[in-house]
């Protein structure tokens, strides 16, 4: 039997990890379509990249204590997946 992962994260102006022990997961992650403006995500405190408002993407054997986030105060993302 494979555990539930879901957890919905409100972004601020600082980096957060989206788990702080290791967590492989098949997970989709979703900005949420009423965020104010794009999402930073980094991997390993490497180059941040964007991410637009109400997108999503899945991703299989990932270890989301290494993703980090930030963006507007108030902006959401939400991570759904099974481990």
């Amino acid at each position: 039997m494979r555990n539930i992962f879901m957890k919905s994260y409100s972004l601020t102006a600082n980096w957060q990890k989206l788990a702080d022990t290791r967590t492989v997961l098949a997970a989709t992650i979703i900005a949420s379509p009423l965020n104010v403006g794009v999402m930073q995500v980094r991997v390993d405190g490497g180059t941040a990249a964007n991410w637009p408002k109400g997108v999503s993407s899945g991703f299989v054997g990932v270890d989301i204590s290494r993703i980090e986030v930030k963006g507007s105060s108030g902006d959401s993302v939400l991570v759904v997946g099974t481990g």
